[in-house]
């Protein structure tokens, strides 16, 4: 499933990046590709976990297991494949922290390219059943058919600063620009073609 990160509830600014979001599965993992036409391409966080976000940023949250409950996950990565992953078991944003993911690391596998004269620039990495289990132990994709989950892109510390949405966030109960919100997550039914 490809979609297009096109929505800019606070407000979309010249030069606005258009940017690519797509999911694909199978049976230990899923893959998240994603691209961004962007013309001045910010890079600079290089730690893991770092603040990614404020670089030029596309992001991936989901919530594993919404009938359930909220919790979710939020994937970040930058244009050097700097990934921040995170976790809130509750479903709010002040309970989202950090995830070691270091044992993973190789086989999340975070990858991107970048053309800074092009303005363009890609990332993929790989999100391990496994690691969700460890957080989501219900988790299991023959029990469910679908996640519900969101991508973003975002550049706080841009030139051009921005914050772009696959599915649509109501700005009058979101007056700020907020991706931890797992009321506005989309329903996304990948697992059938798995």
């Amino acid at each position: 499933m490809q979609v297009k990160i096109n929505t800019f509830p606070w407000g979309k600014p010249l030069n606005a990046p258009e940017s690519f979001g797509e999911i694909l599965c199978n049976k230990d993992q899923f893959e998240i590709r994603m691209c961004s036409y962007e013309k001045d391409i910010r890079a600079t966080v290089k730690e893991d976990n770092g603040n990614v976000y404020e670089d030029s940023c596309l992001e991936f949250f989901f919530s594993p297991c919404p009938e359930e409950n909220n919790s979710y996950f939020n994937f970040e990565i930058n244009p050097l494949g700097t990934l921040y992953v995170g976790f809130s078991p509750t479903g709010k944003k002040e309970d989202s922290k950090p995830v070691d993911y270091s044992f993973y690391k190789q086989k999340i596998n975070p990858n991107a390219f970048v053309d800074y004269d092009k303005g363009y620039w890609e990332v993929s990495f790989v999100v391990p059943y496994d690691l969700i289990r460890v957080y989501c132990p219900s988790f299991f994709k023959k029990k469910q058919h679908f996640i519900k989950g969101n991508f973003y892109k975002c550049g706080d510390k841009t030139n051009c600063p921005h914050f772009a949405v696959w599915a649509d966030i109501n700005i009058e109960k979101i007056d700020k620009p907020n991706f931890h919100v797992v009321e506005f997550f989309k329903k996304i039914e990948f697992f059938e073609s798995c």
